[in-house]
């Protein structure tokens, strides 16, 4: 009886975790995991997809660094929400690393601009850049907000 007991136990375990697979799990205001079945993905668990998700779940949570930056923004440079907007640029890869079929580091960057929204002007300011380091070691992948720096560059 103690045998199929511990035997159940095991199937039960092993399918809850499996239902979690590929899920964003939040580490805090700034971190996440996701965990996958594939131990050697070649770099397929460093799917776009699950970035994404992490920039969303930063993006609404208001007390993470991306959020904290966008509202600072907003309040230092927007001085007429109707003519101007803060807007988050595209996601570039800044660095890669890979090691063997398992191992992967990358960081992605992307600009925090001020842009205005009405009129033919076409005015555009980058006021800060923002990294997010995007880490693989086997099944786990990590992401984690690494830094939120200002920039000035016409105005030096």
């Amino acid at each position: 009886m103690q045998a199929r007991f511990i035997i159940a136990v095991i199937v039960v375990a092993s399918t809850a975790y499996a239902d979690k697979l590929g899920a964003l799990v939040m580490d805090g205001h700034d971190a996440a995991h996701i965990m996958y079945a594939d131990r050697c993905s070649n770099g397929g668990n460093a799917d776009r997809p699950g970035f994404d998700r992490f920039v969303a779940a930063l993006r609404a949570d208001p007390k993470s660094k991306l959020s904290i930056a966008l509202v600072d923004t907003e309040t230092k440079y927007v001085s007429d929400k109707f003519l101007y907007e803060v807007a988050l640029g595209d996601w570039i890869q800044t660095y890669h690393l890979r090691d063997g079929c398992a191992d992967n580091s990358n960081s992605f960057s992307a600009f925090i601009y001020v842009r205005a929204k009405v009129s033919n002007s076409n005015e555009l300011w980058t006021r800060y850049v923002v990294t997010i380091d995007d880490d693989v070691a086997s099944d786990r992948r990590t992401l984690h907000f690494r830094s939120v720096l200002p920039l000035s560059l016409r105005e030096n």
